[in-house]
């Protein structure tokens, strides 16, 4: 019982390093994902992808990262339903593309259509990005060297 109350106390005593910590530990998996992603070990880049999502509370970026090693995997219809399921589809441009995509490989044409046409929005959105950036320098450089 004494151990307990030391390690509680040794917690709360940090409480501005455990968001560094956090966004540490949030950067290592990131990059471990990556590392199985690199060496085509697809079920072990989802395991770590989700634990990702669990540890940032639902952030964006690892989301999108989880879809990503979920449709490597094959696991189509999930890897869209991850997305779809935060309506992330509809608020960013790669997050729509990979739905429509992961939804398509899955045989769901319809789906597919009907994703690309509830993420316009997004699409029109970085449509006048690149019209405002003709170059693509910086936004889209990254969305074709991910797919």
């Amino acid at each position: 019982m004494t151990n307990h109350r030391m390690k509680t106390t040794a917690a709360s005593s940090e409480p501005s390093a455990l968001p560094a910590k956090n966004s540490r530990l949030l950067s290592k998996l990131s990059s471990l994902v990556e590392s199985y992603t690199r060496e085509h070990q697809t079920k072990s880049a989802v395991f770590w992808a989700g634990q990702r999502v669990t540890l940032s509370g639902g952030d964006s970026e690892a989301v999108l990262q989880l879809a990503e090693a979920l449709y490597r995997d094959g696991q189509f219809l999930r890897a869209a339903h991850t997305l779809k399921a935060r309506q992330l589809d509809r608020a960013d441009v790669k997050c729509c593309y990979l739905a429509a995509r992961a939804t398509l490989e899955a045989g769901e044409a319809e789906d597919a259509l009907q994703v690309l046409l509830d993420g316009e929005d997004a699409i029109k959105a970085a449509a006048t990005k690149v019209e405002e950036n003709p170059k693509g320098e910086d936004d889209m450089r990254h969305v074709s060297e991910k797919h």
